[in-house]
């Protein structure tokens, strides 16, 4: 793999002002977080955004908190508080680095382990327990200002995910900290016209290509690979849990 090369700090500094930032939170963290703010592209949170700012012409996202013993998703019966490593496939047409891991969560005050993945090796190449601030808005951990930013190879497979318990609960002990959000879908018309599936989407280099539900209900050490054990049978529609990166192309 070639490694990109990535932007120094001064560098960044000569392309961009630090006056407008792009995430939705980002934990407090020293200089030069700012201008990294600033080139970062968040794709699943702009896609998100994209389509809630269409709503007054009738292209509606429906989105909605659930706890994981809800009968509608995958490996639960409703006898049991299932949860669940929820991870999405994605890659880049350019060259870069994942420079932040956030989530978006329905109940503030908790952290969730996000990951990402190498998807074809399995390999871990970064993780962080992200906090999630105010419930409905999306929280970034910055990987760059801990100069841990993750080279990203153009055409490569990659897959980011989290584990929807929250950092410190007992699995089978209910806890608002374990609910996340279900994508409903994208319904056009006002709902009159054709349901649009959740993903494939593309924003800027980055495509988001498909999701992965492993469900469980035994303690685990380490956040499962997504394409262990993943849910077959879920369509792209009613997608459960939502996770994003920061991203900056190489220059």
């Amino acid at each position: 793999m070639n490694t990109p090369k990535l932007p120094t700090a001064a560098a960044l500094l000569l392309l961009v002002s630090s006056s407008c930032s792009k995430l939705g939170q980002l934990i407090p963290v020293p200089p030069p977080v700012g201008v990294i703010q600033n080139l970062e592209q968040t794709p699943f949170k702009t896609y998100t955004d994209s389509l809630f700012a269409l709503t007054s012409t009738g292209t509606i996202l429906t989105i909605s908190g659930v706890a994981l013993n809800d009968n509608s998703l995958p490996g639960n019966s409703g006898e049991y508080i299932g949860q669940a490593e929820i991870g999405y496939a994605f890659r880049s047409s350019v060259d870069g680095a994942v420079t932040s891991l956030g989530v978006l969560l329905p109940t503030g005050g908790f952290k969730h382990t996000v990951t990402l993945w190498d998807s074809a090796t399995g390999q871990v190449l970064a993780q962080a327990d992200v906090p999630t601030l105010n419930g409905g808005k999306w929280t970034y951990v910055s990987l760059a200002v801990a100069g841990q930013a993750v080279p990203i190879e153009a055409g490569h497979g990659y897959i980011v995910g989290f584990n929807s318990l929250a950092a410190g609960n007992s699995i089978g002990t209910y806890s608002t900290g374990n609910s996340i959000y279900i994508l409903d879908g994208i319904y056009t018309l006002g709902g009159g016209g054709p349901k649009i599936p959740i993903v494939p989407f593309t924003k800027g280099p980055v495509t988001f290509e498909n999701y992965y539900f492993v469900a469980y209900d035994t303690p685990i050490s380490n956040p499962i690979f997504p394409p262990a054990g993943s849910s077959a049978n879920f369509s792209a529609f009613d997608v459960p849990g939502v996770c994003d990166i920061g991203f900056i192309p190489a220059p």
